[in-house]
């Protein structure tokens, strides 16, 4: 007995071999009826009165060759509440080979006056296979679609549900609609499919249309109303997946994937996988994997200096290092709320790492030249730089003034400051500059 969290009343809970012995008597009560459907439909319903005593005394021994059969084959061992196309075609494997059984036995029987009353007309076996299969399969699948019905009425939440396109309408993609239709929790309704195979538009695959190709996406979004997007393609490559991403960019949509089809197991997809389009999916490629060990030789124990520690590459920069152990970690930055959010992070992840925020300009050398002179770092890392091209376009002179003058101040002091190892952060547009930032990083560098 267990106690429902919603009504908080008792239910009872069927012991599991009643419910074993419930699915067999269901089970030769479908043998059953289908072996008497058979005569029926063999007799047009007007079973004759010599027919009607052989039906009766072979009823036993065909329902019992039939159930022993489908017992060898381990049919009545499978989970009715999770039943799938394999099942089903074990439970026809099964049939088969019982039917082929009782035609042999018919055959062999009527060679003989005597056990007449035995032989049963071959079109009755026949029809009597069908029927039982599909009665066995039917039973089983209705049983499938009660629980799924149930689990979904469970999860149900109320709220907004968003309308998705699932861009994929391969295996992964499937797999991704039958969970969404299961899961109504997770707040997505899809509402089809997009491919880049074009015989595939206009049909339905695991319930879905495909609506068309992905470069179609805008259009579509609008006339289905759909707000989301998720690449259900598996193993797709780097320049397909940018591809899909920039169209769903252009079109304002929101977008997720799923992992590749080699980190789904069992052809069943947890939906918890699905996340934002990272780097790696864009690169096509795996990330590549730092040699941690001489990372950390190059850091433990010794004072590291990161300018620019607010910034979006700087504060990424000073969180690796605080993994590595410094003695202490020295964080430059100009501007005061970026500081503070990321030594309040970092300090809240490492409490017994020694850091000490810096408010300061690296054109700055006066305030720099004190920072070194006190910290004395062995290690520093120069992130500070004017990164946006277009800002940079309009304000060339401060460009000019960060990237170079405050790289020249920074190298300079540690150089005469002793430092062990200077690396200084760039960017792919220093190569064959076109415009003022990629020029000013190339001067830096």
């Amino acid at each position: 007995m267990w106690l429902d969290n919603d009504t908080k009343t008792p239910e009872l809970r069927v012991p599991r071999y009643l419910t074993r012995s419930f699915q067999v008597v269901i089970d030769l009560g479908t043998l059953s009826v289908a072996y008497w459907l058979a005569f029926l439909f063999r007799f047009e319903f007007q079973i004759p009165r010599e027919y009607v005593e052989i039906a009766l005394l072979n009823w036993g021994y065909v329902i019992a060759l039939l159930y022993v059969v489908l017992t060898i084959f381990g049919v009545p061992r499978y989970s009715w509440r999770y039943i799938s196309l394999r099942e089903m075609f074990r439970i026809g494997i099964a049939m088969a080979t019982g039917t082929i059984t009782l035609v042999a036995l018919r055959l062999g029987l009527n060679s003989i006056p005597q056990w007449d009353l035995f032989v049963i007309p071959l079109g009755v076996i026949g029809s009597n296979a069908m029927l039982a299969f599909v009665g066995l399969t039917g039973i089983r699948a209705t049983r499938r679609l009660q629980g799924e019905a149930k689990e979904r009425k469970r999860r149900e939440v109320s709220g907004t549900r968003h309308r998705a396109l699932l861009i994929g309408a391969g295996k992964a993609g499937v797999m991704v609609a039958r969970e969404l239709s299961a899961r109504p929790d997770l707040g997505l309704d899809a509402v089809g499919f997009l491919d880049d195979d074009r015989t595939k538009v206009g049909t339905r695959i695991g319930g879905l249309t495909v609506l068309g190709t992905p470069d179609q996406i805008a259009a579509i979004a609008e006339r289905k109303r759909a707000k989301r997007v998720l690449i259900t393609i598996a193993n797709a490559s780097g320049p397909e997946i940018r591809r899909i991403t920039m169209h769903c960019k252009d079109a304002g949509l929101e977008t997720k994937i799923i992992p590749g089809l080699y980190e789904i197991v069992g052809n069943h997809i947890n939906l918890s996988q699905i996340r934002s389009v990272a780097i790696e999916d864009l690169l096509g490629r795996e990330t590549v994997k730092l040699d941690e060990d001489q990372v950390e030789s190059s850091i433990r124990g010794r004072s590291v200096l990161v300018t620019g520690a607010g910034g979006s590459i700087g504060s990424e920069l000073s969180r690796q290092v605080a993994r590595f152990a410094p003695a202490r970690l020295v964080l430059v930055e100009r501007f005061e709320n970026a500081l503070f959010e990321i030594h309040r992070e970092i300090a809240a992840s490492f409490p017994d790492l020694e850091i000490e925020p810096r408010v300061a300009d690296v054109c700055d050398e006066v305030r720099m030249t004190t920072i070194f002179k006190v910290t004395s770092p062995h290690v520093v890392f120069h992130a500070a730089a004017h990164k946006h091209v277009p800002m940079m376009e309009q304000n060339p002179g401060e460009a000019i003034k960060n990237n170079i003058g405050g790289t020249r101040t920074v190298a300079g002091l540690a150089d005469r400051f002793g430092v062990a190892q200077f690396v200084m952060v760039s960017t792919d547009k220093a190569v064959n500059p076109s415009s003022v930032m990629g020029a000013t990083k190339r001067v830096a560098e």
